[in-house]
């Protein structure tokens, strides 16, 4: 009894791997390989199923200078200090008493800015 199962299990398990989709790679001598190719590729191990770096680039990420989110913190510091290089040329422009309201004004839209 068991030689007939462990028989059945050994030729279900042949009928699966003869079913499995094949490697499109060409051998040297211009034959199509016949080895099954790696679950979600196109082409087996030897073939280059597993070549090159993983999807993401996870191994490159180092510092995170380059991130989406330091890019759009740059770019929100630079409109900050371009507003305030615009208001600091307002000031001088203005004399007196007129630039301490104004000096009122920027700080308090620095600090509702920060407090962001």
């Amino acid at each position: 009894m068991r030689d007939q199962s462990d028989a059945t299990v050994r030729l279900r398990c042949l009928a699966l791997a003869a079913a499995a989709p094949r490697c499109r790679a060409r051998r040297k001598d211009g034959q199509p390989c016949r080895q099954a190719a790696v679950r979600g590729k196109r082409v087996c191990r030897m073939h280059g199923a597993f070549a090159g770096a993983p999807r993401g680039n996870t191994n490159r990420l180092v510092h995170g200078r380059y991130t989406a989110a330091a890019i759009a913190e740059r770019r929100e510091a630079q409109d900050a200090m371009q507003q305030l290089r615009a208001l600091a040329a307002e000031l001088k422009k203005i004399d007196g008493e007129d630039a301490q309201e104004k000096l009122k004004e920027i700080d308090e839209a620095v600090l509702a800015r920060c407090s962001k």
